[in-house]
């Protein structure tokens, strides 16, 4: 490691240490010196591992998997963006053989399909800046802490190159919309868009020009000063929406949506002074014009909105009746409709992704001839003062698949020595 050598083999395992800076490991020369190479023929490299999984796919037609697994902060995230880059680069360097016919109609035809490669392969590269925006945050052991799992599935066709792909996400980290631990950040998009939308769209969406601290979501951690490049970032998400093709009411609808759930963060309550109980609240008076403002970017009614903020309904068989809020439940409720709305924004990011794909593919009509390498990444074992549920799954997933590399891989290697009469302990 001191010597900058942060990659080893552990039979078909690569183990890597994250340096925590560039060492300049993955520049086109580095793909070429791997492309099409045993493993002994070069130092450890995660280019090899992609190589690996592509020549499997390309020689044998087999399907292949990549999993990456670490603690929070070991650079699993980089690692799967490298592995795309590396597809990516590879789609380039080969251009996929035409059809028999003309040589006119062989040129049209290669050039159609290398640019249906190309479109695959930007996609692939440009959606992590979209996902990473939405997923993604600063924590205690990593700026840029994946906050969700991501599965996904690299379609090739027969002659090895990009033709497609899907994506899953599992396990968002819902809570940490409402709630941060001492020094982490909640996502990356509510920093990014306080420092890159110009101020008629901060505006617009009814956001403060003040600082951080005019929202009560943004500082739970302490955090209150935007990062350096938040602003560069969000121009990065943008570029990536029109890469993505999102229409101009879908990227208006993001930018609302996430607004909304800054926003919401500032509702406060108070007694409802006609009730004598005490036991019912409504929206502070000092609320009233954030409730309206709220309102419009989620589209919704404000009566309705402000009785979903202090009421429930209970239904039971043969009726139906409104029950207020007292202060712990509005307050829970505000947090749970939070939550909910920032969930389901994600899902929608992703699914515009998973569209993206599937318009940008190309198949052949042997749908047999299809294979995938599927690249799992999920978010790293981490153990915080307080844990989520979704922490906890990890977690327990990230043990899992630690049992299945000792099944696997070490298991290999102790038979592989008990073959040849090597003494181990």
């Amino acid at each position: 490691f001191a010597k900058n050598k942060i990659y080893t083999y552990i039979g078909e395992i690569l183990v890597s240490v994250n340096p925590y800076r560039d060492l300049q490991l993955y520049t086109e020369k580095y793909i070429a010196d791997y492309r099409n190479r045993e493993r002994y023929e070069r130092p450890p490299h995660i280019y090899w591992v992609a190589d690996t999984a592509h020549k499997t796919l390309a020689r044998f037609g087999q399907d292949t998997c990549i999993l990456i697994s670490g603690e929070s902060g070991s650079g699993k995230t980089e690692a799967s963006k490298v592995i795309l880059q590396y597809l990516a680069h590879n789609a380039a360097f080969g251009a996929g053989a035409a059809p028999a016919g003309s040589r006119q109609s062989r040129s049209i035809d290669r050039q159609r399909v290398r640019a249906q490669v190309d479109r695959v392969a930007e996609i692939l590269i440009q959606s992590t800046s979209l996902l990473e925006a939405y997923g993604n945050a600063q924590t205690t052991r990593n700026d840029n802490s994946s906050r969700f799992g991501k599965y996904m599935d690299i379609m090739f066709d027969f002659k090895g190159d990009p033709a497609g792909g899907s994506m899953r996400n599992y396990l968002l980290e819902k809570s940490r919309v409402v709630h941060q631990q001492a020094g982490e950040r909640n996502f990356h998009i509510f920093y990014q868009m306080l420092a890159g939308l110009p101020e008629t769209e901060r505006k617009r969406l009814g956001l403060p020009q003040g600082s951080l601290r005019d929202f009560a979501y943004l500082v739970q951690g302490g955090c209150a000063a935007l990062g350096k490049e938040d602003a560069a970032n969000f121009r990065k998400v943008t570029q990536a929406m029109d890469s993505v093709q999102f229409s101009s009411d879908e990227k208006d609808s993001c930018l609302r949506v996430t607004a909304a759930v800054m926003l919401l963060g500032n509702m406060e309550y108070e007694a409802d002074p006609e009730d004598r109980s005490n036991s019912s609240v409504r929206v502070k008076s000092s609320c009233r014009q954030a409730v309206a403002q709220l309102a419009g970017l989620l589209r919704v009614p404000p009566d309705g909105l402000v009785k979903a903020l202090t009421s429930r309904r209970i239904v039971t068989a043969s009726d139906s009746v409104d029950k207020a809020y007292d202060l712990p439940q509005a307050t829970y409720a505000r947090d749970a409709l939070a939550k909910a709305i920032y969930d389901r924004l994600f899902n929608f990011v992703f699914e515009k992704v998973n569209s993206a794909l599937a318009a940008a593919g190309h198949f052949d009509s042997d749908g047999d001839k299809r294979r995938a390498i599927g690249i799992l990444d999920i978010y790293g074992f981490e153990i915080f003062e307080i844990n989520s549920f979704e922490q906890f799954c990890i977690n327990y997933c990230n043990e899992r698949l630690q049992q299945l590399f000792i099944e696997l891989i070490l298991k290999q290697e102790q038979e592989e020595y008990e073959r040849e009469g090597i003494q181990w302990e």
